[in-house]
């Protein structure tokens, strides 16, 4: 049997193309929900998921909300706070007082990428930031 090797900008070139499928996220619902959630973090650093706006959601898509925050998480852009104070009763009437939890920006370059690779552009100002989507 052959194998075959490779050399290191191979390499590079197949984690950059995987890194960028990962922050690439499907169109709809997750998309949405995802890029409104990175540009609240962006500006607040630490957030209450139920405190940021979130576009519409039809009843049948609900889930996206929890996929949304689980996929942020799983890429490294948010984390979730541990420890003191880090969750309470949801003040959402729709949630029903169920529990929410408080994240905080991971990782500032990755979420820039992430807004960059769905549609938006990322102008920095002077001591702010200015998240606009693309025409």
């Amino acid at each position: 049997m052959k194998t075959e090797t490779q050399t290191p900008e191979q390499i590079d070139a197949q984690l950059d193309a995987a890194t960028i499928s990962q922050i690439s996220f499907k169109p709809g619902p997750v998309t949405n929900i995802s890029v409104a959630i990175v540009k609240h973090i962006l500006s607040d650093r630490i957030v209450w998921m139920d405190d940021i706006e979130l576009p519409q959601v039809d009843a049948a898509d609900k889930n996206a909300i929890g996929l949304s925050i689980r996929r942020l998480a799983n890429i490294g852009i948010i984390t979730r706070m541990e420890g003191m104070n880090d969750h309470r009763r949801s003040k959402v009437k729709a949630r029903r007082g169920g529990q929410v939890w408080k994240y905080r920006l991971a990782n500032q370059k990755l979420a820039e990428t992430f807004l960059k690779r769905n549609n938006c552009h990322v102008y920095r100002m002077p001591g702010e930031l200015d998240l606009t989507p693309k025409p």
